[in-house]
């Protein structure tokens, strides 16, 4: 299965999905899959990537593994990402909070199955 049909897989049965993209830990994306026109997934995925090392950092200085995923949620969007190994992280970007119990099922399955193919 192509990564493309995995992002897609994503966005099936999945409310509100604005865009989910592959990316790796320098910020650059290996494939997208939008739905609103308007996402620009390089945004999120250039905000995100230096944050991996922010929360490697400071958990590690209070005994804590490195995190496996990270949200950011406002009144209007939530954005998920999960990192799938240490070279690489999904994101997805979902235009509200209802959403993220299945977007993150959705991230996680995703991520096992993407790893293998990496």
């Amino acid at each position: 299965m192509s990564f493309s049909e995995h992002l897609k897989g994503i966005s099936e049965g999945l409310d509100g999905l604005l865009g989910v993209a592959l990316a790796d830990m320098d910020g650059i994306i290996v494939e997208e899959y939008t739905i609103d026109s308007d996402i620009d997934m390089a945004v999120f995925v250039a905000e995100y990537s230096p944050l991996w090392n922010t929360a490697e950092k400071a958990g590690s200085s209070i005994n804590l593994d490195p995190p496996d995923e990270m949200s950011l949620l406002n009144e209007t969007t939530a954005v998920i990402a999960r990192k799938i190994n240490p070279d690489y992280f999904l994101i997805m970007g979902l235009d509200s909070k209802k959403g993220i119990g299945k977007g993150r099922f959705h991230l996680t399955l995703a991520a096992a199955a993407i790893e293998k193919e990496l």
